[in-house]
């Protein structure tokens, strides 16, 4: 039971969400969000006296290492209040406390649009950002070497060490 409810948590928390649907944790990513509601489940159930904020530094903890994300949009922090609060009905036997709670987290569906939404303005920053670059390097005044065979050449190179160079910034600035 404990696990169905980390699920139908994690389930709700579509920053984590679309950190999957990207495949942050690499070819194992699926099997990675599985093992990450166990050790939570568990993680939650053995540690005595367990704070939002310490939930909140083992999740970054975890989620860094395992899933190379960083979650920017400031849901971890939420996220293990909600675990917490969950927990401690499941602890105090309040059943019905428990699934006003769950009931009150976004639907597996709403979350699933809500990424798909986020993927396709992520999809058009990008295209928008390439065809930016394109543009920049078209017009690109280029040094040619005057008299040289290779003039065509030297020109072909000096752009794609530019394309190179300005892939890996972008790589940083999105």
């Amino acid at each position: 039971m404990d696990g169905c409810i980390v699920s139908r948590i994690i389930a709700s928390w579509s920053g984590y969400q679309l950190g999957v649907d990207f495949g942050s944790g690499g070819s194992d990513t699926l099997v990675k969000d599985e093992w990450f509601k166990d050790i939570l489940t568990e993680y939650i159930l053995i540690t005595k006296g367990l704070k939002a904020e310490d939930l909140e530094d083992w999740l970054n903890n975890v989620l860094y290492t395992e899933f190379n994300l960083i979650l920017e949009d400031d849901s971890v922090y939420p996220t293990s209040l909600i675990l917490i609060e969950a927990f401690q009905y499941i602890k105090q036997n309040k059943p019905g406390d428990l699934d006003r709670l769950l009931r009150s987290l976004p639907s597996v569906d709403a979350v699933r649009e809500a990424n798909k939404m986020s993927r396709a303005e992520c999809l058009g920053e990008e295209e928008e950002i390439c065809e930016l670059v394109a543009d920049f390097i078209r017009n690109l005044p280029v040094r040619t070497y005057r008299g040289s065979s290779v003039d065509n050449q030297c020109e072909y190179w000096v752009k794609q060490s530019f394309v190179f160079q300005l892939f890996w910034l972008s790589m940083f600035i999105v």
